[in-house]
């Protein structure tokens, strides 16, 4: 009787344990999210994906595949775009209006980037970038062309889709799809 007893109790404080740390760990907005608990995974772990020589680097999206794009600058602060393949090696690409900002905001799996860059106008241009290097600039029609206006592109999907946003002369916003 009393075996049967002390073995009730170990598995009462066994479950109680397991449970505690199933909510613990997976419970921290108070709903239970089992899928979100790395079960005996292993830990993460990082990848230093900086141009060599660069004071700043940020990696903005990457694809099903690993690969890696954002924007650095050298210590001339002079921005560039970056693709990093999953083997580590850096290709760069510049703003097609000079040394004004380019943000790769977007890659689709067949590694064609989506972006924004600046013109010495401080005007929001959109880009696609192929995954061979070509990039082709565009703005959505009725985006503005004045200071803080402009096309700024989102995301990129598979076929080569494309959403943003494009700001117009009354400096309202609006969405637009651009299909291939």
């Amino acid at each position: 009787m009393i075996t049967k007893i002390l073995r009730n109790i170990f598995i009462s404080v066994g479950l109680l344990f397991t449970v505690g740390q199933l909510l613990a760990g997976g419970m921290s907005d108070g709903v239970l999210h089992l899928g979100d608990m790395s079960l005996g995974a292993r830990p993460p772990t990082y990848t230093n994906v900086d141009p060599p020589g660069s004071v700043f680097t940020f990696p903005q999206c990457i694809n099903p595949a690993g690969v890696i794009a954002g924007e650095y600058a050298y210590a001339d602060f002079v921005p560039h775009g970056f693709v990093r393949a999953r083997d580590g090696i850096i290709s760069t690409f510049d703003n097609p209006a000079g040394a004004f900002p380019i943000v790769p905001l977007s890659i689709n799996p067949p590694g064609m980037i989506a972006g924004v860059y600046l013109d010495a106008s401080n005007v929001f241009h959109g880009f696609l970038r192929t995954a061979k290097g070509t990039i082709t600039t565009f703005d959505a029609p009725g985006a503005g062309t004045g200071s803080g206006q402009g096309t700024i592109p989102l995301a990129n999907n598979p076929a080569g889709a494309i959403t943003g946003y494009y700001i117009d002369a009354s400096n309202v916003t609006h969405g637009f799809l651009r299909t291939p």
